[in-house]
């Protein structure tokens, strides 16, 4: 009868039906197959339901059986952008089958698109998104998403005559905690030939200018050039008081001998907004006990009214956790947040602290050395059992005080291992040392 459900499916789809992706099963005789009547994918906060719809392979009016089902939330398992893919199906209304994907999307990173100076990061993110559908600037750490990524660059590149193979990589994102998923060619090796800066600042630095052997005559890389931004152009302005300065991407313009089809050489330039010069404005302090405010601004080494030096800023939060350290608070945690008056051009912080316990000498636990030479170490350590723990201390002691206890001595050693186990029960925490 026109309409119904053979009646294998239509057992099968009577309840809603939840399964997962999983391996492509073997050839099979389908159960059945009836026409869908809606597709709906739901769990993904990064793409909308009718792009997975689209990726899924399934589209409705289709006929499909159950075994093209799976295969559907097979293809969306495999695109690595997703950690897990559930499915269901149900009988509808007009007598056809409703399928419903279930999503939970998978950590992602950003795109780094390293060496492709022949067309902008819009274009290739376009071409991207025209060829391989799924994209919004992060790919995932694997799976077929990225190949057709890959796959659509290179068909881009194909336009302009440019052959090669990209490739991927997870790599440190320069100047961040994080990785970024680079896309690098390996193909026609393009060369800097000169670089040039966006602002007077940069141009006028010598050190900046002795580090662009870094650059000039190496191959062409985005991800290189970010490099050197973080490592010598951000901390110069910071050291300027331009702490909101911003470093663009690079404008690149191809030089080199024009009898070759395509050129081999680029110039940079590096673009630099750096905004204004702020001023120091102060720091209100939560969750300070072991310190007063007026401690604290002390200890900063910033005086209001003062341009502010942004290595400084940074040099003045490490300070505060060595000096909660000195007395015992290995736990602390220094927390900035800062607030920007542009009207002023000054910066104010607000700082929570949050101290933790204070911690005293408990055991002192050593191993790698001969009972004479604990002897000797243990008469030099000058933080008995009981004593507010110097975190301080135990650095310096780990790093040089030790080698030098023994220097002119029969006892030698490579490393000192080193931990520091706390006891939050009794505020007492053990040090372990390892000569090895």
């Amino acid at each position: 009868m026109a309409g119904l459900l053979p009646a294998a499916l239509y057992l099968m789809c009577a309840a809603p039906v939840y399964l997962c992706a999983q391996s492509p099963p073997a050839p099979a005789k389908a159960a059945g197959s009836a026409k869908v009547s809606s597709i709906k994918v739901s769990g993904s906060k990064k793409f909308s339901s009718a792009d997975l719809a689209v990726a899924s392979g399934i589209q409705p009016g289709s006929v499909v059986s159950r075994e093209e089902i799976q295969a559907g939330a097979d293809r969306l398992g495999a695109l690595g952008w997703f950690n897990h893919v559930q499915y269901k199906f149900n009988t509808a209304r007009d007598g056809g089958v409703e399928v419903e994907f279930t999503l939970d999307d998978a950590p992602v990173v950003p795109v780094a698109f390293d060496n492709f100076p022949w067309f902008t990061d819009q274009e290739l993110a376009q071409a991207i998104r025209g060829d391989a559908g799924l994209f919004d600037g992060t790919a995932p750490e694997g799976g077929d998403a990225l190949e057709k990524m890959k796959h659509s660059i290179e068909k881009l590149l194909g336009t302009r005559g440019i052959r090669g193979e990209v490739e991927t990589s997870l790599v440190a994102a320069p100047g961040e905690t994080g990785s970024v998923q680079r896309f690098h060619l390996n193909g026609p090796l393009i060369k800097v030939s000169g670089v040039e800066f966006g602002d007077a600042v940069a141009r006028g630095d010598a050190h900046v200018a002795e580090r662009l052997s870094d650059i000039i005559g190496k191959p062409y890389s985005r991800l290189t050039l970010d490099l050197f931004a973080y490592e010598y152009l951000r901390p110069l302005y910071l050291s300027k008081g331009y702490v909101r300065a911003a470093f663009g991407a690079p404008e690149v313009r191809f030089t080199g001998d024009p009898r070759n089809a395509l050129p081999d050489t680029v110039s940079v330039r590096l673009t630099i907004s750096p905004g204004k010069i702020y001023r120091w404005g102060g720091a209100t302090w939560t969750g300070n006990n072991a310190f007063d405010a007026a401690s604290l601004d002390q200890m900063t080494g910033l005086a209001a009214g003062d341009p502010v030096d942004g290595n400084k800023i940074q040099g003045a939060w490490n300070r505060l956790e060595t000096e909660y350290g000195k007395r015992g608070y290995i736990e602390a945690k220094i927390e900035p947040h800062p607030a920007f008056d542009d009207a002023a051009a000054k910066i104010s912080y607000r700082v929570n602290i949050t101290e933790g316990l204070q911690y005293r000498v408990g055991q002192i636990i050593i191993t790698g050395l001969s009972p004479a030479a604990e002897r000797e170490l243990l008469a030099a350590w000058s933080l008995p059992r009981g004593e507010v723990f110097n975190r301080q201390y135990f650095d310096d002691f780990v790093a040089t005080g030790a080698r030098k206890l023994f220097l002119n001595s029969a006892v030698h050693f490579e490393t000192v291992g080193h931990l520091l186990q706390p006891h939050p029960e009794t505020k007492l925490v053990d040090i372990l040392l390892d000569f090895q």
